[in-house]
């Protein structure tokens, strides 16, 4: 995925995964600012990656879609974590499911405490 950063592989998952992505949806996704979004989108669409369009009985709102291009990164993408997984198996099969259920409810908990961190502060 050379060539890539982590927030623009990001940014093609979601799209690739969601219908309809706009710059709203995508900043609140992704944790980023809507200009922060704008600059990505910006850099896709110069690489081919993205393509906007508007859907005809709503020409104010913008949306994103792959290109062809696009999802041939996608699927790169996706290869690598087929692969990941795979070669992580041997890892997780050293752990009861009962161990692994005592890490998930950790990461949940710690994800859901970064959550909250994140909230702007009132």
């Amino acid at each position: 995925m050379a060539g890539f950063s982590l927030s623009e592989i990001s940014y093609i998952e979601y799209i690739a995964t969601h219908q309809d992505a706009n710059v709203t949806r995508l900043a609140n996704a992704l944790y980023m600012t809507r200009g922060a979004i704008s600059k990505i989108t910006k850099k896709l669409q110069q690489k081919g990656i993205v393509a906007s369009y508007q859907k005809p009985d709503n020409k104010k709102e913008i949306y994103f879609t792959l290109t062809d291009e696009g999802r041939r990164i996608d699927a790169i993408h996706n290869d690598l974590h087929d692969k990941f997984i795979t070669s992580d198996k041997a890892v997780f099969e050293q752990f009861s499911s009962e161990a692994l259920d005592t890490v998930i409810a950790f990461v949940t908990a710690y994800n859901q405490h970064l959550d909250q961190e994140m909230l702007p502060k009132k």
